[in-house]
């Protein structure tokens, strides 16, 4: 793609993909850049996206430092783009490059943690949260394959068992309770009182970030 004096479809693609929920990877070509508001549109897409995990963005020409600028503005707000690559005959230094290395550092730590959740099940609530922000992407899955060895099948299956293990343990997670939850008897049902499996469908409707820390 060129963003030249075609129109506005290049912004509209990256309109589009800021509400998509179904693509994970993102593979752009532009030649070139000559409007600003291109750029500024792709930061939207980093702001707003909550689904993608890969981005690659080939230039045919140097890499705009005003582009960089905006991408650094809109992967402060991004937290699930762990891969972020830019190939261009020449990648322009620019201090807001930093700001982009700083965010992915951010969420690759973030990804590190729901691997040790997966892994360890620590009562940790970091570890929690970003457990529910990475459970059910492919990232996840493919780094736990790669950390553990392990097909993924057998993955999945100790994804499943880190999803029970936080939603048995959700009001230790969210600082709730220390250690056990007792009710004083009433006329109703309890939540001391539920089995598993209905505790299990009260708090798949609930996240860690529920609770203030």
């Amino acid at each position: 793609m060129a963003d030249d004096g075609a129109g506005d479809f290049v912004r509209d693609v990256f309109h589009a993909l800021a509400v998509n929920t179904a693509i994970t990877e993102i593979v752009i070509h532009l030649d070139k850049i000559d409007r600003l508001d291109t750029a500024t549109a792709f930061s939207y897409m980093l702001s707003r996206n909550t689904t993608a995990t890969n981005i690659s963005l080939w230039f045919s020409t140097a890499f705009p430092r005003q582009f960089i600028r905006e991408i650094s503005r809109g992967m402060t707000l991004n937290k699930v783009v762990v891969d972020l690559k830019f190939v261009t005959e020449k990648l322009c230094c620019d201090p807001s490059s930093l700001v982009v290395f700083e965010a992915l550092r951010r969420n690759r730590a973030a990804l590190n943690r729901a691997v040790d959740f997966v892994l360890r099940r620590p009562a940790d609530r970091r570890c929690a949260e970003s457990f529910e922000l990475f459970a059910g992407r492919s990232c996840l899955l493919a780094r736990l394959v790669e950390v553990t060895g392990k097909t993924e099948p057998e993955v999945s299956l100790d994804l499943s068992a880190a999803e029970h293990f936080l939603q048995d343990h959700y009001l230790i997670l969210t600082g709730i309770i220390q250690r056990t939850l007792v009710c004083r008897p009433a006329q109703a049902t309890q939540l001391d009182e539920l089995n598993t499996d209905c505790w299990r469908a009260v708090v798949r409707h609930l996240k860690i970030g529920d609770v203030r820390a």
